[in-house]
């Protein structure tokens, strides 16, 4: 791991040692594919508070791979979804971070302003101001999730 200035929020985060230089067509395909196909959430856990959760969904896991190849990623096993359609998803922070940042220059500005918010939520719990539980609820163009951002 070593540390890096994150280009969205400024702060100094930890980051997996490259081993590989990034492939910047690879990372514009993935970024395309992220913003048709995936999305930032932010949940409530009552032991933790909040966290943020990156998706992508596809019923092709080749896709995926493909995504997550781009990005650095050789490890990881996708989740059923549904019974049907794989999931990438992650719940750490960090990872999250790391996909965001990567993907950033060629984000559409509605991914980048659905993350601002998640980031802003998740980080509002670590101040003084406290998000109300559901108060974020209609982000979602009325699904259900409380806190699902990004899927529309």
């Amino acid at each position: 791991m070593r540390q890096t200035k994150c280009i969205i929020t400024g702060k100094t985060i930890e980051v997996p040692d490259c081993k590989f230089e990034f492939n910047k067509i690879k990372l514009a395909r993935a970024a395309g594919f992220y913003n048709g196909e995936g999305c930032i959430s932010i949940n409530s856990s009552n032991k933790d508070g909040y966290y943020l959760s990156l998706i992508v969904v596809q019923e092709d896991p080749r896709e995926l791979q493909v995504f997550m190849k781009a990005l650095g990623i050789h490890k990881y096993s996708l989740d059923t979804f549904r019974n049907f359609y794989k999931q990438f998803k992650t719940n750490r922070f960090e990872e999250v971070q790391f996909i965001v940042c990567m993907l950033w220059n060629e984000l559409s500005e509605s991914k980048r302003e659905q993350y601002k918010k998640a980031i802003g939520i998740y980080l509002a719990q670590y101040s003084s101001l406290r998000v109300k539980n559901g108060g974020y609820k209609n982000w979602s163009g009325g699904i259900k999730w409380s806190y699902s951002i990004g899927l529309n």
